[in-house]
């Protein structure tokens, strides 16, 4: 039997944290470990979808206290949907791994960082649509403690593989810090969650002695593929972004201390909307190589630039101060606890996003930029917006900062509206009270 016939395992270790995702995976086959510095991620994790595609890994490993948003989308990844989700760490992970020969078996701190990988190590790529598939079946979702991505445990691990006896703690330190991004706090988090997984399982040393360690000869930096890799202190010195001090002294020490000063993004930045903002934000952080995505931006931008193009520009600019994202929307409904405001603001999105995917379709526009937004605006967000508009009484909410049921809806409910009440107690006193000096008050 070959050598390919046997299945080796690829290790895929994530960490999400406050819009941002680091990543590190280790490839039993080459016995290399590789590392992703923080990139920005949106709550539809497109990155993280990359990322599973580029990397074809065995096993994902998160943690349990991550957000059930991603959860779900990895099991639905994983696992296809199904409840199946491993939670303690044995040995069965390394289940269909083979032995590997003229590899090193111990970390004797000779471990190298090298540059960047385009499509990172793993060379078993996914050759088809359908071989795509079939590897996140395989692919087991793995869930570890949140002790185990704890920020100084990770940095400790990560240190022993670079410590030298012939150095003090001083001099490690320092060559810990060239050689990995310590700012890549989730990076960092993820590295060390996987380098206990490796300990804890043996993967390629199930046979060796007990103090013998899962083999690393080399780490390499990867990135996402289309994707430009650039670092804090560059968008800075090209002024891309630039945060100061914001001049209020009532936000100082918070999180909104800072504000966007004079950059290109503040420049480039005419959205009315923020989630546009936001996505605006997330394409100069994410800067792209791929030429069909760049030739799609500008040819949105060029068409809305034109003269002859402006009446399209304000109606789309119009209706896109009234979008809103709706992820804040939907988690209070999720607990019963909307507001008429919230309603507001989820009606005016559906109805904004309706009649700007109406408008296109009626003037023919063909922007391969939103190809994959307008297939979003099916019948369920039509049904949704006309539901509401047919249930909820704006006006009437408005005045009674309450929600309000139009008349019609339910009959139960219109007996027990104030008018209907006001006059069926006034008919009654009329009939009941004979008493001409007797006033009624209401």
């Amino acid at each position: 039997m070959d050598r390919d016939d046997f299945i080796t395992a690829t290790v895929l270790s994530i960490y999400y944290h406050r819009g941002k995702l680091g990543a590190a995976y280790y490839s039993e086959q080459t016995a290399v470990a590789y590392i992703l510095h923080d990139l920005s991620e949106d709550f539809e994790f497109r990155m993280l979808d990359s990322l599973l595609r580029q990397v074809c890994p065995t096993v994902v490993l998160a943690s349990k206290a991550q957000d059930i948003t991603l959860l779900t989308f990895l099991n639905h990844l994983c696992n296809g949907g199904d409840d199946k989700m491993s939670c303690d760490v044995d040995k069965s992970a390394s289940t269909g791994t083979s032995e590997k020969n003229g590899t090193s078996n111990s970390r004797d701190g000779s471990g190298e960082v090298t540059g960047n990988e385009k499509r990172g190590g793993n060379k078993e790529e996914c050759k088809s649509d359908e071989e795509d598939d079939l590897g996140f079946r395989l692919c087991a979702l793995h869930l570890m403690p949140e002790v185990a991505y704890d920020f100084d445990g990770a940095k400790r691990r990560i240190a022993a593989l670079f410590e030298s006896i012939a150095l003090n703690g001083e001099q490690n330190s320092l060559k810990l810090a060239f050689r990995i991004d310590i700012t890549s706090t989730c990076m960092v988090r993820a590295f060390g969650a996987l380098l206990k997984y490796l300990d804890a399982v043996r993967l390629g040393v199930e046979f060796e002695d007990y103090n013998v360690k899962t083999p690393i000869i080399r780490i390499k930096t990867f990135t996402i593929e289309h994707m430009l890799e650039m670092h804090e202190t560059t968008f800075s010195a090209l002024c891309i972004f630039q945060k100061q001090a914001h001049p209020s002294a009532s936000t100082a020490s918070t999180s909104q201390s800072g504000r966007e000063g004079i950059s290109l993004f503040r420049m480039c930045n005419r959205c009315c909307s923020r989630p546009g903002k936001v996505l605006l934000r997330r394409w100069f952080e994410r800067p792209t190589m791929d030429c069909d995505v760049l030739k799609n931006r500008l040819n949105a931008v060029e068409f809305f630039v034109q003269e002859c193009n402006l009446d399209a520009a304000n109606f789309a600019r119009k209706r896109l101060k009234r979008i809103c994202s709706p992820k804040g929307i939907l988690k209070r409904a999720q607990g019963g606890q909307l507001t008429v405001n919230d309603w507001r603001k989820l009606y005016l999105t559906c109805r904004s996003a309706i009649e700007i995917s109406e408008y296109i379709k009626l003037r023919e526009l063909k922007f391969d930029l939103l190809t994959d937004d307008l297939k979003c605006i099916d019948e369920d967000v039509v049904r949704l917006a006309a539901v509401i508009a047919e249930i909820v009484n704006f006006e009437e909410a408005d005045a009674e900062n309450r929600f309000v049921v139009n008349q019609g809806v339910d009959h139960h409910l219109d007996e027990r509206m104030p008018l209907n009440f006001i006059s069926f107690m006034f008919f009654c006193n009329t009939n009941f009270i004979a008493n001409p000096t007797c006033r009624r008050c209401f």
